[in-house]
C-alpha cells in the first residue's frame, strides 16, 4: 500500500483524516497528519482563520450530529409514550380546507 501525500491535502482533508484513522493501527500516519495540520494553523493570519473556521465548522457539524441523535432518541421515546397513552383521550380536531 502506498503511502499518502498528506502534503497534497486541503485542511478539511487532513481534518477528516485525522478524525477517520485508526490511531492505534496507523500511529506513525497519525503523527504525519499532525504534523502537516500544524504548520496551516500556525500560516498567514488570513489562511490561520480560514483554517480555524473549517475546524470550527467541523466541530458544530460533528456535534449537531451527536444532538439530532440524542434529540431524535429522547424524542422517540416520548412520542411513542404520547401516543400511546393519549391516543383516544385527545380532542378530534378538524381544520377547514379553504
Amino acid at each position: 500500500m502506498n503511502k499518502p501525500d498528506y502534503s497534497t491535502y486541503s485542511m478539511e482533508e487532513l481534518l477528516d483524516c485525522q478524525e477517520m484513522i485508526d490511531k492505534e493501527a496507523w500511529p506513525e500516519r497519525y503523527q504525519e497528519i499532525l504534523a502537516t495540520i500544524e504548520p496551516k494553523v500556525s500560516a498567514s493570519p488570513s489562511q490561520a482563520a480560514v483554517n480555524k473556521r473549517i475546524r470550527f465548522e467541523n466541530f458544530c457539524y460533528e456535534l449537531s450530529r451527536e444532538l439530532c441523535w440524542s434529540l431524535s432518541d429522547e424524542f422517540s421515546s416520548i412520542a411513542s409514550l404520547f401516543s400511546e397513552h393519549y391516543r383516544n383521550k385527545l380532542p378530534n380536531v378538524t381544520f377547514p380546507l379553504n
